[in-house]
């Protein structure tokens, strides 16, 4: 749960609203930078579709676009390294070719000033789903998922160590 890891990864913020979309992780980019952190993984997009029940409301441009410019606004203000993660999947076939286009647009980006971490192969299966034994809902990862993202993360984070 969420207080074990706060007693074991002091250092470590969770910064995610529940139901957020993507304009509003951008509003409050301001106490993410009072923070100074030395990585961010934005794991946001879907509610941008969900909340809206419909897989073109808003456009996959407009979501990609929102998440550079989320992640080139980090980039530009704390991060030596910029990361940005397109850990963008969903159980609901409606919404699998707009993720995919989602994920193209952020990985197309070239000269940002990050690289993009493919989380979204570490987690589908072979119809391009999420694989239902890391989520509880379609969506959010569960305790199995947490640990396959961890294990991915793991020397990403190693790396970033002064």
């Amino acid at each position: 749960g969420k207080t074990g890891a706060k007693t074991r990864h002091p250092n470590i913020k969770n910064r995610g609203i529940g139901g957020d979309v993507s304009d509003g992780v951008y509003a409050r980019l301001e106490e993410v930078i009072h923070i100074k952190p030395k990585a961010v993984f934005l794991l946001i997009g879907i509610n941008d579709l969900w909340n809206n029940g419909s897989p073109n409301i808003p456009s996959p441009e407009y979501i990609g676009v929102n998440i550079i410019k989320i992640a080139r606004y980090l980039k530009s203000e704390v991060l030596k390294k910029g990361l940005c993660s397109n850990n963008f999947t969903n159980k609901r076939k409606k919404y699998k070719n707009v993720i995919k286009k989602v994920n193209q647009i952020i990985k197309s980006r070239r000269n940002t000033g990050f690289k993009v971490l493919d989380f979204y192969s570490v987690f589908v299966n072979k119809n391009g789903l999420i694989t239902e034994d890391y989520t509880t809902d379609g969506i959010h990862l569960n305790e199995k998922g947490y640990i396959r993202w961890t294990n991915f993360i793991k020397p990403i984070i190693i790396s970033l160590k002064d």
